[in-house]
Protein backbone atom coordinates (compact mmCIF):
# COMPACT_ATOMS: atom_id res chain seq x y z
CA UNK A 1 0.00 0.00 0.00
CA UNK A 2 1.57 3.08 -0.84
CA UNK A 3 -0.50 5.74 1.19
CA UNK A 4 -3.96 5.58 3.37
CA UNK A 5 -5.54 8.92 4.43
CA UNK A 6 -8.94 7.60 6.66
CA UNK A 7 -10.34 8.83 9.78
CA UNK A 8 -13.25 6.84 11.50
CA UNK A 9 -14.56 8.88 14.55
CA UNK A 10 -17.52 8.08 16.61
CA UNK A 11 -19.03 10.81 18.56
CA UNK A 12 -21.80 13.34 19.75
CA UNK A 13 -22.56 16.43 17.35
CA UNK A 14 -21.95 19.70 19.30
CA UNK A 15 -24.33 21.46 17.68
CA UNK A 16 -26.99 21.33 14.62
CA UNK A 17 -25.26 20.78 11.15
CA UNK A 18 -25.23 24.43 9.52
CA UNK A 19 -26.07 23.60 6.00
CA UNK A 20 -25.04 26.10 2.95
CA UNK A 21 -25.20 26.54 -0.62
CA UNK A 22 -22.03 26.68 -2.95
CA UNK A 23 -21.68 29.07 -5.56
CA UNK A 24 -22.48 25.76 -8.12
CA UNK A 25 -25.70 25.39 -6.27
CA UNK A 26 -24.14 21.93 -4.31
CA UNK A 27 -25.74 22.01 -0.76
CA UNK A 28 -23.07 21.37 1.73
CA UNK A 29 -23.13 20.83 5.37
CA UNK A 30 -20.79 21.74 8.65
CA UNK A 31 -20.66 20.78 12.35
CA UNK A 32 -18.42 19.84 15.19
CA UNK A 33 -18.12 16.62 17.00
CA UNK A 34 -16.63 15.38 20.34
CA UNK A 35 -15.06 11.80 20.35
CA UNK A 36 -13.56 11.11 24.11
CA UNK A 37 -10.77 9.44 24.84
CA UNK A 38 -9.79 8.07 28.56
CA UNK A 39 -6.72 7.34 30.23
CA UNK A 40 -4.97 7.23 33.63
CA UNK A 41 -2.59 9.94 35.16
CA UNK A 42 -0.05 9.00 37.24
CA UNK A 43 -1.65 8.47 40.21
CA UNK A 44 -3.82 6.16 38.69
CA UNK A 45 -6.70 7.91 38.40
CA UNK A 46 -8.99 7.77 35.28
CA UNK A 47 -9.09 10.83 33.48
CA UNK A 48 -11.53 11.61 30.03
CA UNK A 49 -10.18 13.96 27.44
CA UNK A 50 -12.73 15.63 24.67
CA UNK A 51 -11.01 16.00 21.57
CA UNK A 52 -13.40 18.42 18.98
CA UNK A 53 -13.24 17.54 15.60
CA UNK A 54 -14.75 19.77 12.52
CA UNK A 55 -16.43 17.41 9.46
CA UNK A 56 -17.62 18.68 6.48
CA UNK A 57 -20.23 17.20 4.59
CA UNK A 58 -19.69 17.86 0.09
CA UNK A 59 -23.16 15.20 -0.93
CA UNK A 60 -25.87 17.41 -1.27
CA UNK A 61 -28.38 14.27 -0.70
CA UNK A 62 -26.53 13.29 2.41
CA UNK A 63 -27.17 16.78 3.52
CA UNK A 64 -30.34 16.63 2.67
CA UNK A 65 -31.55 13.22 4.44
CA UNK A 66 -29.13 14.09 7.71
CA UNK A 67 -30.07 18.13 8.13
CA UNK A 68 -33.29 17.39 9.63
CA UNK A 69 -32.24 14.26 11.73
CA UNK A 70 -28.85 15.20 13.21
CA UNK A 71 -29.11 18.13 15.90
CA UNK A 72 -27.11 18.89 19.12
CA UNK A 73 -25.99 15.71 20.85
CA UNK A 74 -26.93 13.22 18.70
CA UNK A 75 -24.61 10.08 18.14
CA UNK A 76 -23.01 9.72 14.81
CA UNK A 77 -20.63 7.69 12.93
CA UNK A 78 -18.53 9.77 10.60
CA UNK A 79 -15.95 8.35 7.92
CA UNK A 80 -13.83 10.02 5.70
CA UNK A 81 -10.34 11.54 5.17
CA UNK A 82 -8.30 14.20 6.80
CA UNK A 83 -8.09 17.25 5.18
CA UNK A 84 -5.88 20.34 6.15
CA UNK A 85 -6.39 24.05 5.18
CA UNK A 86 -5.14 27.28 5.34
CA UNK A 87 -6.56 30.80 5.77
CA UNK A 88 -5.76 34.22 6.85
CA UNK A 89 -8.09 35.80 9.61
CA UNK A 90 -8.90 39.56 9.88
CA UNK A 91 -5.85 40.14 11.52
CA UNK A 92 -3.62 38.66 8.88
CA UNK A 93 -2.83 35.63 11.14
CA UNK A 94 -2.11 32.73 8.79
CA UNK A 95 -4.41 29.45 10.30
CA UNK A 96 -3.61 25.88 9.49
CA UNK A 97 -6.94 23.40 10.43
CA UNK A 98 -7.70 19.69 10.03
CA UNK A 99 -10.96 19.05 9.13
CA UNK A 100 -12.69 15.91 8.32
CA UNK A 101 -14.10 15.52 4.48
CA UNK A 102 -16.70 12.94 5.66
CA UNK A 103 -17.99 10.46 2.40
CA UNK A 104 -19.64 8.31 5.38
CA UNK A 105 -22.43 9.38 8.11
CA UNK A 106 -24.34 7.22 10.18
CA UNK A 107 -26.96 8.43 12.66
CA UNK A 108 -26.57 5.97 15.49
CA UNK A 109 -29.46 7.45 17.47
CA UNK A 110 -31.95 5.34 15.16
Amino acid sequence: MKSMNRVQLVGWLGKDIIVKTAANGTAYGRFRMATDHWHKNPAGETIKKTSWHTVWIWDSKKVAVFKDHLVKGSHVLVEGFLNYRQYTDTKGTHNQVAEIKATLLVDLDR
